[in-house]
């Protein structure tokens, strides 16, 4: 659910280490005129410049750019300048840039008792994988020094979302968000 770039190895992908599925997440750091090999993909990609500048392909890319490269898309060699970069690649989870502060996790009100709320700490370099369809929401808090992260999602068209802390549900395809009045199962159904 949570993984912090220093505590996971060089080559590992940090979306996996923090539990995502279907979610690739790769921290690269380049010294000044290294190349990393070319990426083919039939997925979109995200390649965020936490420092440093260089090239992706022909493009000149500096600290806090964002370069998106949609399906399909060429293989673009990363190639660093006199700074060499640390980018951030990858496709779907949040990941944390800059202070830090809290992920609070809420379940279900059919979880609430088996599956307590929780909160964790987070701060730069923290990787969170939040996974469609597991009842617990989730909410970021952030710190006293203010919390930067850049968030990447599906956005499917018939996503389900609910708001534990105001008791709303968002049905994203039909663009509807109302409030909710947890029921029983059977409650207002005859008893024969």
């Amino acid at each position: 659910m949570i993984a912090h770039w220093d505590e996971v190895a060089a080559d590992q992908d940090i979306g996996q280490a923090a539990g995502a599925i279907d979610v690739s997440v790769r921290r690269l750091q380049l010294a000044a005129g290294e190349e990393a090999a070319p990426h083919i993909r039939d997925t979109e990609e995200v390649l965020y410049v936490v420092s440093g500048g260089g090239w992706s392909g022909d493009q000149a890319i500096r600290t806090e750019d964002c370069v998106v490269r949609r399906v399909p898309h060429d293989a673009e060699p990363l190639r660093a300048g006199d700074e060499g970069p640390t980018v951030v690649l990858f496709a779907t989870p949040a990941h944390i840039l800059e202070g830090g502060g809290t992920l609070e996790l809420w379940p279900s009100p059919a979880l609430a008792e088996e599956s307590p709320w929780e909160e964790h700490q987070i701060r730069a370099g923290h990787v969170i994988s939040r996974p469609p369809s597991t009842a617990i929401s989730h909410f970021f808090r952030a710190g006293q020094a203010g919390m930067t992260f850049l968030v990447y999602g599906t956005r499917r068209p018939n996503d389900v979302c609910y708001y534990p802390r105001s008791n709303k549900i968002f049905w994203r395809g039909l663009g509807l968000i109302a409030r909710l009045e947890p029921l029983a199962y059977d409650d207002g159904e005859p008893e024969d």
